[in-house]
């Protein structure tokens, strides 16, 4: 009865191949999520990139404007800047003691010493400050520190 019984067996059956296609719907899900990833990414590191290249040009034209047409100039272009940077603050009217207590707090680390505060405030009524290299210094220091 045995020999019978093992020529009654027949091989075992494979399933047919799991095709890859079409992909489960997971895929689709991570797809989308990686594309959206993908695009944010770009879209942030190219704003990142226009924030860097303005703020070396504001920078640059800073310093070109101090070197060719002196310390007033200077004044008056970041007087222009930060009235740009900031549109909803009444920066145009600021003026003395106002405009060096904006400065100070506009910027994140910048310290002005108190014997320059004085000089500072009334810089942009004299041609040329007796400290104006000082002076240039904190408020390229300032340029520095906003974002753009």
């Amino acid at each position: 009865m045995q020999p019978n019984l093992l020529h009654q067996l027949k091989d075992v059956q494979l399933p047919e191949p799991i095709a890859w296609w079409p992909l489960a719907p997971g895929w689709y899900i991570f797809g989308v999520l990686l594309l959206c990833s993908i695009g944010v990414g770009i879209f942030i590191y190219s704003k990142r990139l226009v924030r860097k290249r303005r703020k070396q040009r504001i920078v640059r034209q800073f310093s070109r404007i101090q070197s060719q047409q002196g310390f007033s100039a200077a004044m008056a272009y970041i007087k222009q800047v930060a009235i740009t940077l900031y549109p909803t603050q009444k920066v145009e009217q600021l003026q003395g003691e106002a405009w060096v207590e904006f400065l100070q707090a506009s910027a994140k680390s910048l310290i002005i010493p108190a014997d320059l505060k004085q000089p500072l405030a009334q810089a942009a009524y004299q041609p040329t400050p007796a400290n104006s290299q000082v002076l240039l210094t904190i408020l390229q220091s300032w340029l520095e520190q906003q974002t753009c």
